[in-house]
Parts: C-alpha cells; structure tokens; sequence
C-alpha cells in the first residue's frame, strides 16, 4: 500500500484510532467553532443591528472560516504562531487594522473580512469556558479522557449540527492577517506560512468528515453525557459560548462603527493544545492524498475550494 493509500486508510478508520488511545487534546474542533459562531450570529438582535447581521449572514462561509482561524499553526512548525492567534492582543490588533483601512459603508470585500473577524472573534471567547467547565465534566460523566471528549464532540456536532458541506468555498484574507502579525512584532510570519496552516484546516475539515455514520454511533455510546450536553451545558457549552460570543461580537461591531473608543474585551486565558483531526489533515496534505484548489486575489485573499481525493490510479 503507498503512502497516500495508508492516509486514506487511516482517514476511514479514525473512529476506532480514536477508541486505540492516541492521545490529543485541544479546544472545540473545527465543526463546533463553526455552529458556536453560527448560533452567535443567531443571538444578535436583529432589530439593534440590522445592518451587522445581514453582513454576517451574507458572509457565512466567511463567519466559519473566521472562526476556525487561530488554529492555522497547530499541527505546524509554526505552533507559538497559533497561540499568539488565541490572545486578546491579537484580536484587539486585527480589529484596530479594519478600523484603520475600512470605513463604513462597506464594500463587498470589506464585507468579507468583517464577517470573517466576527467568527474570529467567536474562537477567542468561546475556547476558555469550554475548557474550564464543560470538558472536565464530560471527561468525569463519561469517565472519558479529553484526547476523546474533543474530537468526538466535533463528530456529534458535523452530524448532528453542520448545515455547511465541503462544497462551501474557503476564505481567508492572508494579506491581512500577515500585517496583523507584523504589527505585534512578528514580521518572520509570511504568506506562505499562513497558507500551508489553513490548507491543513481544510484538510482536516474534510478528513472529519470521513469518520462515518457508525463511527458517529459508536461514540455516541461511548460518550453519552457528552452527546446530550455539549450544545445546552451551561457553562461551557455552545450555547454558552454562542451567548459570550455575540456580546463580544456586539461590541467589535460597536467599536469598528465609532460608537466606542475603545474595545471592552476582557482577557481571556490561551488553550492550545495537540488535535488529531488537524494532524490527520496535515497527514492527507502531505501524502498528496488529497488536493485543495486555491485562488488569490490581487488583495491578498485566498478562495479554497472543495478538497477532493485525487484520482484511483495515483493511490496504487
């Protein structure tokens, strides 16, 4: 068997690899960012804020990219890079960059990167009570270690919750991103750096896919407490997490706008830790197991497209 055929061997049984113990930790996987910031987004008041929330609903793809984005550098050679990505500086620096070079009312692209840092901004809050409370309970109901609460919750959630397919194109504005972490002291971060990191989120993204139906039910019973509460625990659950999220999103919103002089945002503590799903993407990368379209706009944005399983004849 090649090697690329191994990674897609390896994609298809990731359910029982799981249950094999390899060990992992991390926050909420890529399918739970999105439905937290999906929720959010639902959370805002809609007569308050009319004209946020037809961005944010004009932009999902945008929204759920956002919203997975401080994880580009795990699993990498460029880690410390993520856990910079997870702090309220650089939250606080991205969204003083927007409110330098954007004025309202928006273009379509600025449109895109609004959308795009209100999911970011999503990550950022709702990380923290996730971890303080709802894994250390889910690992004691379940009597799970957290390696198997995390990736197993974004399972439940991809089918349970995940109203997007891959089809859903992927966005990310590298160009600003690269002067974000210029103006924090870390010129040595390039474009082609950010690339690789989101390429593998993609990858990962698809390579959760691939658990399977019964894979799905094979946790659900070996996790249970975990599957009835990670939406509705409090605190720490996505609803949980969507509410903080929106107030957070409400006033980046308020400060991008002029209505505030400076953003409220509330220090928050940095979880990063090892993935498995993210390490699984980065494996299908680099075996050529699967191919990711991708265009750049003279402005420094990138479109991913769907990943696809390159060709039979490749994998013999």
């Amino acid at each position: 068997m090649s090697l690329q055929s191994k990674s897609l061997f390896y994609i298809l049984v990731v359910t029982a690899v799981f249950l094999c113990g390899v060990r992992s930790a991390g926050g909420i996987g890529q399918t739970g960012h999105m439905v937290v910031a999906e929720m959010a987004t639902g959370d805002l008041n809609k007569t308050d804020y009319p004209g946020f929330v037809n961005t944010l609903n004009a932009f999902p793809s945008e929204r759920s990219c956002g919203s997975v984005f401080p994880d580009w550098a795990w699993p990498s050679f460029y880690q410390q890079y993520s856990r910079i990505a997870h702090t309220i500086e650089f939250q606080q620096a991205w969204t003083k960059h927007l409110k330098e070079n954007f004025s309202s009312p928006y273009s379509e692209r600025e449109k895109r990167e609004v959308s795009f840092l209100m999911g970011m901004t999503t990550h950022t809050y709702d990380d923290p009570p996730w971890h303080a409370y709802f894994l250390p309970t889910a690992k004691s109901n379940d009597n799970a270690e957290e390696w198997l609460v995390e990736p197993g919750t974004d399972i439940f959630a991809n089918w349970e919750l995940d109203k997007r397919s891959e089809v859903t194109y992927g966005y990310f504005p590298v160009e600003t991103a690269v002067n974000v972490y210029v103006s924090l002291g870390y010129p040595e971060v390039t474009e082609s750096m950010l690339v690789k990191g989101i390429l593998i989120l993609r990858a990962a993204y698809w390579a959760e896919k691939f658990a399977g139906y019964q894979g799905y039910l094979n946790l659900v019973n070996r996790m249970p407490w975990t599957d009835d509460n990670y939406v509705t625990y409090s605190p720490g659950g996505f609803e949980y997490g969507a509410e903080v999220s929106a107030q957070e999103m409400v006033n980046t919103w308020n400060y991008l706008q002029g209505e505030l002089d400076q953003l409220p945002l509330r220090d928050m503590p940095v979880f990063v830790e090892r993935n498995i799903l993210l390490e699984l993407g980065r494996s299908l990368l680099e075996s050529g197991a699967i191919e990711i379209p991708m265009q750049r706009t003279s402005e420094g944005e990138y479109f991913f497209g769907a990943s696809r399983i390159v060709g039979r004849k490749s994998l013999d």
